[in-house]
């Protein structure tokens, strides 16, 4: 008797375990749209911007996190403009955050988070979210962005994946 009030209590604990994980994904995933939600969802359009809760597969989250390292990388960048190809390879349309294409910075700090990976076939998208603060030669924020976020169209080319387009609200 004691054993089958053990096997019942240890069912029902594991049952108990996998509705508070599957309730809290979906708090997760509603709580993520919702916070970016405006101006976000008529920037993007419905059916794009509801991508942002879409429960990516282990190999898109591997695509995924090898782009956002990519981003993240050229971030924290700190070479100069003329190094910056032979140091980084070509990066596409992720040179855009390099802290040399703002006018008088000279440095800059940023993270970036993944959200989430979409592929179809050759082509897809990464979401992420980033925030990024640049300085000029005297220390000072010149410029600073917080939690952006930020849709990058991938396309994989001989077997390599690459950023060709970047979209962001205004």
């Amino acid at each position: 008797m004691k054993r089958k009030k053990y096997i019942i209590c240890l069912m029902s604990l594991i049952l108990l375990i996998i509705i508070v994980s599957v309730c809290r994904e979906k708090i997760k995933a509603h709580n993520i749209y919702e916070e970016y939600r405006y101006p976000n969802e008529d920037f993007y359009g419905k059916e794009l911007y509801s991508e942002i809760n879409y429960n990516c597969s282990a190999y898109e989250t591997e695509v995924g996190n090898e782009i956002v390292n990519k981003g993240l990388a050229i971030l924290q960048y700190t070479g100069t403009k003329q190094d910056a190809e032979a140091e980084m390879g070509d990066v596409d349309a992720l040179s855009e955050y390099y802290y040399f294409n703002a006018k008088n910075a000279v440095s800059q700090e940023g993270t970036l988070k993944f959200i989430t990976c979409k592929l179809s076939g050759n082509e897809g998208h990464v979401w992420v979210v980033y925030t990024l603060k640049r300085y000029d030669k005297n220390g000072n924020l010149e410029s600073s962005s917080s939690d952006i976020l930020s849709l990058w169209y991938i396309e994989k080319q001989e077997n390599e994946w690459h950023v060709t387009e970047i979209h962001e609200a205004p």
